[in-house]
């Protein structure tokens, strides 16, 4: 996790539009992983530490740690008031959007761009 400055003015965080653009370029299970733990890395200690202990990031190895993070998400109660609420939906968007495309590729039974003989 990337250690910044908390500023009121988060420049570093992306749009939740263009962290969907950025899940449907992955065009494989490792690139969607990548992508999680940039998504992750792109919130300061300070900022995660407003969820609620339940809802703050794990270590996101593979796959199945996307997937599981975005279940307990969605099952966890994560709503908090202020900060914390704003921090809390943007997690469970982006990881819904992230076990979406973890699906999506896993069904496909192959990466995308990969030639096939």
């Amino acid at each position: 996790m990337s250690i910044r400055q908390f500023h009121a003015k988060n420049d570093h965080h992306r749009s939740p539009m263009s962290w969907h653009v950025v899940l449907d370029c992955a065009t494989s299970l490792e690139e969607v992983v990548s992508v999680a733990r940039d998504f992750v890395a792109s919130f300061t200690p300070y900022e995660a530490g407003f969820l609620p202990r339940e809802c703050r990031p794990r270590k996101i190895v593979d796959a199945k740690d996307v997937s599981d993070y975005a279940f307990e998400l969605t099952r966890a109660a994560c709503a908090e008031k202020g900060e914390g609420a704003a921090i809390a939906d943007k997690f469970k968007a982006f990881f819904a959007d992230a076990a979406e495309r973890l699906a999506k590729l896993s069904v496909r039974g192959e990466e995308p761009g990969r030639e096939t003989a």
